[in-house]
């Protein structure tokens, strides 16, 4: 069988591989454009993506296409309903990296709470070495414990995050796609905006989710909020973010996605107060991206054996 990978850069980096595909006919690119995709594609029976677009036109192109393991749990970059059509199957890689985007949002509210990297500068720039007592006081810190904290979506990395907001003694709200009132948590995403301390946010990006945090949802937001995203960037209007910002009204936004990646030299986020942001890494830990690797060779091997698994497109 004839296995082509897209952009394996994104997911091995230098210290993983692909080397489970050494008994199969399999081409492997770091790096695809656009306009590369239908010819490396060519013949093959089977292609793995992380973010190269598998659209109509693609498909058309490539008859031979019977499989498309998608190297994520997201899957927008694939027609999944037309590829249903054509009977390609279409796996991805689910739960993963519960864990590990979840870490990330605590690691970037521990830093906008404690202040963590500014105080690391000052120390090293001599100011506590100047400083008259024990402790030097450069910056007001706040603790985690007793915030509420409005997690968007709740699948499996919302769920984490949850998990994770209880230990630090954090008060939980959820809005969620499906009305649920078996607990109290459940509430409208009006309720969440306007009660929450921190906002995170952990959906797909669909047509009902695109510029869901736009102006008027800003507005509806407690004064002072901090607001993190690690799910898509497209979720944000990044303009509105910016204006939240620089007006206040957003105290803080941490951000490991964009609505365009790699960041584009114009994005107005860049000229942004009070903003963290890191480049799409909050799923990439090794032990993550290791068992993304694990998790894809278990769906190849079902679509050989004739019993796929983690189908997203039934």
């Amino acid at each position: 069988m004839k296995i082509v990978v897209l952009d394996a850069y994104s997911i091995v980096y230098n210290d993983l591989s692909f080397d489970f595909l050494k008994d199969y006919d399999a081409s492997i690119y770091d790096f695809t454009s656009s306009e590369e995709v239908v010819s490396r594609i060519g013949d093959a029976e089977a292609v793995f993506t992380s973010k190269c677009e598998i659209n109509k036109d693609v498909i058309d192109s490539c008859p031979n296409l019977k499989f498309i393991g998608e190297l994520a749990t997201g899957y927008n970059n694939i027609d999944v309903k037309y590829c249903k059509e054509k009977n390609i199957i279409v796996s991805n890689i689910p739960s993963y990296a519960s864990n590990n985007v979840s870490e990330m949002v605590f690691a970037f509210l521990l830093d906008v709470f404690y202040n963590l990297h500014d105080y690391d500068v000052a120390i090293k720039e001599g100011e506590w070495i100047n400083s008259k007592i024990f402790t030097f006081f450069k910056h007001t810190t706040h603790n985690l414990a007793g915030k509420t904290i409005g997690i968007i979506g709740y699948g499996d990395i919302a769920k984490s995050v949850e998990k994770k907001a209880i230990a630090f003694d954090m008060n939980v709200l959820v809005h969620r796609r499906t009305q649920d009132t078996s607990d109290k948590k459940f509430v409208s995403l009006d309720y969440l905006l306007a009660n929450s301390d921190i906002i995170t946010v952990h959906t797909p990006l669909t047509t009902q989710t695109a510029k869901l945090i736009n102006e008027e949802s800003i507005s509806k937001m407690k004064d002072g909020v901090v607001f993190v995203n690690t799910s898509r960037g497209g979720i944000v209007d990044e303009k509105a973010l910016y204006d939240a910002l620089e007006s206040g009204k957003i105290a803080h936004a941490c951000l490991d996605v964009l609505t365009k990646e790699p960041m584009e030299k114009d994005n107005i986020l860049l000229k942004a107060k009070n903003i963290t942001m890191t480049p799409h890494i909050a799923w990439a830990a090794y032990e993550t991206r290791k068992k993304l690797i694990d998790i894809l060779e278990e769906n190849l091997k079902a679509y050989v054996s004739g019993k796929p698994i983690n189908v997203v497109n039934k």
